[in-house]
């Protein structure tokens, strides 16, 4: 009879647990805001996002090596660790929210072409690394996807704002300005010194001084890079054979290929960007052949480099520099020797206009946008999605803990 009664109680504990797992359904509604649904596995994933978001914060000023820190104990905006990351997840529910009906609102989707691309982009990080932390967590490819295409209509939402043909448009007048304002064009040579903590920053600024004079004689600045180039390559060498010879340390170890790297990331950039555009153009035409393809758009001079203030610079075209107000203040023409300290780099730059070559305005005028407008038009979501009526469904969300997400690391 005992056997029986644990017989029985055996399976009256299975059948609850069976009964559990049914309650939370594969596309279970976490939050809604009228039609508009977050399913428990988007949850999941937004709350592991703002796990991952909160620890960084944290990583910033506590000290995660100590005996006994758990990121746990830590507050956050005065908020407890976990109190923090929920109410994160939340926010970011909301968002995508705000994205989805904000695009239905605005009568806008994304192409076919567009949607191809995100989808690349998805499962190309979801099978290098983001597959194995969100399945632990219980989220799908496909959720993930579902996440890539809404985040999408972010730049189809700010492009139907402030676009050419926006509703907002920002006029060919003040995109230009921006463009003076906030960019330069220079001729660029640069020593790295970042590997010698003796470095005699004077010397550096003599030999950088030598290529000063003679662009400011009206030298041709390829032949002065040529010169530059070719010392600093003999320079390495001369320091590479005595540290084979000595076993002493390199002064400049880096020196050329930096400046190498300086010089030409600007142009390759702008090389993979036309290559974007061109590939861009060729898609959207079903007339052109391979043989009468329109010919990349390139700078009328290769040698300038495009700096920039804008920190979130992202077109390839320009590079931030922290010591741009240094370069803004240059009359156009003119040279300055110009040391970051911080990030121990000596530059040589003369100033050139940026605004002769229309190709620059060309390949900068949507970044431009978003230098502009691109706070403004975060703050028109964030106001919009904290004015958004939802529910949120307790049950739902109360299966996911915070101390219980898997974020790649060991325990």
């Amino acid at each position: 009879m005992k056997i029986f009664k644990k017989a029985v109680a055996l399976l009256l504990c299975v059948a609850f647990i069976f009964t559990l797992a049914a309650c939370h359904g594969k596309d279970e509604v976490a939050i809604s805001s009228g039609d508009y649904e977050i399913t428990s596995a988007m949850y999941s994933y937004y709350l592991v996002i703002a796990d991952s978001e909160a620890k960084s914060k944290v990583d910033e000023s506590a000290d995660t090596e100590a005996k006994g820190f758990s990121y746990y104990k830590q507050t956050i905006d005065g908020k407890k660790f976990e109190d923090y990351v929920k109410d994160l997840a939340l926010e970011k529910c909301l968002y995508h929210i705000t994205l989805q009906k904000l695009a239905d609102e605005a009568g806008v989707k994304l192409d076919d072409e567009t949607a191809s691309g995100y989808k690349s982009t998805a499962e190309y990080y979801w099978n290098y690394g983001y597959s194995t932390v969100m399945t632990e967590n219980g989220v799908a490819y496909s959720t993930y996807e579902k996440i890539m295409l809404n985040d999408a209509l972010y730049a189809l939402l700010f492009e139907n704002k402030y676009g050419e043909k926006g509703k907002e448009a920002i006029s060919d007048k003040d995109i230009a300005a921006a463009l003076s304002d906030n960019y330069a064009g220079v001729y660029m040579l640069s020593i790295n010194y970042s590997d010698d903590e003796n470095a005699d920053t004077e010397e550096l600024k003599e030999e950088l001084k030598k290529y000063q004079d003679r662009l400011d004689k009206g030298e041709d600045f390829a032949e002065v890079k040529a010169d530059f180039d070719a010392a600093q390559e003999a320079k390495e060498e001369a320091e590479e054979n005595e540290s084979s010879s000595t076993g002493s340390s390199s002064q400049t170890d880096s020196t050329s290929s930096t400046e190498s790297s300086s010089e030409t990331d600007s142009t390759s950039s702008t090389e993979s960007s036309s290559k974007d555009e061109s590939s861009s153009d060729e898609s959207s035409s079903t007339t052109t052949s391979s043989d009468e393809k329109e010919e990349e758009p390139t700078p009328e001079d290769a040698n300038i480099s495009v700096l920039t203030s804008y920190e979130d610079t992202y077109s390839g075209v320009a590079t931030y520099f922290e010591k741009f107000a240094n370069v803004k203040k240059l009359e156009q023409g003119k040279t300055e020797i110009i040391d970051d300290d911080e990030n121990k780099v000596m530059y040589l730059v003369m100033k050139k206009d940026v605004t002769k070559d229309k190709y620059y305005l060309d390949e900068l005028t949507d970044e431009i946008r978003y230098l502009l407008k691109g706070d403004a038009f975060d703050e028109f979501l964030d106001d919009y999605s904290e004015k958004l009526e939802y529910t949120v469904n307790d049950f739902a969300i109360g299966q996911f803990k915070v101390k219980k997400i898997y974020d790649g690391t060991e325990a």
